[in-house]
């Protein structure tokens, strides 16, 4: 059961009354949930998924188990999204159509798969973020059969909780020369084809 369940469900309390809830001045909106700690267990109902617009979603060290329901789609509004240090096995597709999110976190559970689907954007003017807005569980070694990738995560955690930058090759001075020289000998090979191409239909005509 929730450590403090305040409010929660009662008839005669609004939900911006709720435990953990916040709403607008105005009440019109719910802008945060954030249950961190609070001994939420088990799968996300999917009423859960009709209290929106969320524009935060905290539900750190808890025993949140299973995949992440593809409801998750619903909150559109989402700008940071705490997971982390529970159970969650997957991140659906539908994740994808969060288009405003600037902090994801999903480090400490059991992810298979791949977050290829997350994308951050640049956070609001005066938004304060911790220095990693990206973790997952991307670490090495992973105690699960399909280890979890995420190549736009700019902290990796592991199955021993161990948690570091990724590493990401970075190319010398003559390798990157390299590069770049077969890049160029490439494009001119593809406009010299063209052009072959063109003057041989041109004579054709002719």
């Amino acid at each position: 059961e929730w450590l403090i369940n305040t409010n929660w469900m009662s008839p005669t309390k609004s939900h911006c009354e709720w435990y953990g809830v916040t709403c607008s001045p105005d009440g019109e909106k719910t802008l945060k949930l954030e249950l961190v700690a609070n001994g939420v267990a088990g799968q996300l109902p999917d009423e859960f998924f009709e209290i929106k617009p969320l524009q935060t979603l905290d539900l750190n060290d808890n025993d949140i188990r299973g995949a992440i329901p593809p409801l998750i789609k619903e909150f559109r509004d989402l700008q940071v999204l705490r997971l982390s240090y529970n159970r969650l096995t997957s991140v659906p597709d539908e994740i994808e159509q969060l288009k405003n999110l600037v902090m994801v976190h999903l480090h400490s559970n059991r992810l298979e798969g791949a977050a290829d689907k997350i994308t951050l954007v640049d956070p609001p003017e005066g938004m304060e973020l911790p220095e990693h807005r990206f973790i997952s569980d991307c670490g090495d070694p992973q105690d699960v059969s399909d280890p979890f990738t995420c190549l736009e995560c700019d902290m990796c955690c592991n199955s021993l909780e161990e948690c570091q930058e990724p590493h990401r090759r970075k190319y010398t001075a003559a390798e990157a020369t390299g590069i770049l020289v077969v890049g160029v000998f490439a494009a001119i090979c593809a406009a010299w084809l063209v052009v072959r191409f063109l003057v041989s239909k041109k004579i054709l005509k002719e």
